[in-house]
């Protein structure tokens, strides 16, 4: 941990991806035999921490007759984890890699050697019995704007975790430079909090910022 916040920028690249992927724990003493005890046919590893994945892949290793993994890894080409070469044993272990998108698996092959046949594309998906309709929702963002006195601001919504990973400091920025020229901007963030967000936060003018914390 002393490593990873204090000292990763002083460490060869090769070493930094390495502890970057362990720091992304926990590590679950004899997962490897529950795997051998119960002797799942299939198992779905997603797609955090990621060294957890890692963990899955050698667990089942050892397993007769096999057991078949299904690896989602929410592939974030950004995040530096992402490119640990840790990561090619859970690629090179799964049976099935499953996607959401095209694009996510342009951007693992990248980095990594994985064949076009062991990518499964299966989109996210809306569960159409539960949209509601228009008009509702069209009132509930009236009343929003109206109990934070947001009317006539053009809103710019971060919704995500915040860490600097998701790209919070550069929306923070971004939204600055558009305030200079048009004042009705305002930002509004959503996402779990964490110390790092809440020293971040106290440098922010609170003018045209809305921090409402996690939203379920």
């Amino acid at each position: 941990l002393v490593l990873i916040r204090y000292f990763k920028f002083l460490l060869p690249k090769k070493l930094r991806q390495k502890v970057l992927f362990l720091h992304s724990g926990p590590y679950f003493r004899g997962l490897a035999r529950i795997f051998q005890r119960e002797k799942f046919d299939i198992v779905y590893s997603s797609p955090f921490p990621l060294y957890f994945n890692w963990q899955v892949a050698q667990g089942i290793k050892r397993n007769s007759p096999r057991t078949k993994l299904i690896f989602r890894p929410d592939f974030h080409a950004e995040v530096e984890e992402f490119s640990s070469p840790e990561l090619q044993k859970v690629f090179d272990s799964a049976d099935f890699i499953h996607i959401a998108l095209g694009p996510e698996k342009n951007d693992i092959q990248k980095t990594f050697k994985v064949t076009d046949g062991k990518f499964i594309v299966i989109p996210s998906f809306l569960d159409l019995q539960k949209l509601r309709p228009l008009e509702e929702l069209e009132k509930e963002v009236l009343d929003f704007r109206q109990r934070f006195g947001l009317e006539n601001k053009k809103l710019v919504l971060f919704a995500a975790s915040k860490i600097k990973e998701k790209g919070i400091i550069e929306t923070i920025e971004a939204i600055k430079l558009l305030r200079q020229k048009d004042h009705s901007y305002s930002r509004v963030i959503i996402g779990p909090d964490n110390a790092w967000w809440q020293k971040i936060k106290k440098e922010i003018p609170p003018d045209g910022f809305l921090d409402l914390g996690y939203v379920s």
